[in-house]
């Protein structure tokens, strides 16, 4: 649980991205894993790129 890195979150897309690659052997099949930044999310965080983490989390775990 845990172990996303809250600072991807404000700096861009592109950041989230190489955050959920680093974090990928952990989105494999049989694997115990839930997903959320290592600590509450900080007000500076732009409401899109927080948008962009919830809808890429949700294609990572087949949501979507």
């Amino acid at each position: 649980m845990g172990g996303f890195n809250k600072q991807a979150l404000w700096k861009d897309e592109a950041a989230i991205d190489a955050e959920f690659e680093r974090l990928a052997p952990m989105f494999r099949p049989g694997v115990r894993y839930i997903c959320t930044p290592d600590h509450l999310i900080p007000p500076e965080v732009p409401y899109p790129l927080f948008r962009y983490f919830m809808e890429r989390l949700a294609r990572e775990i087949g949501v979507r």
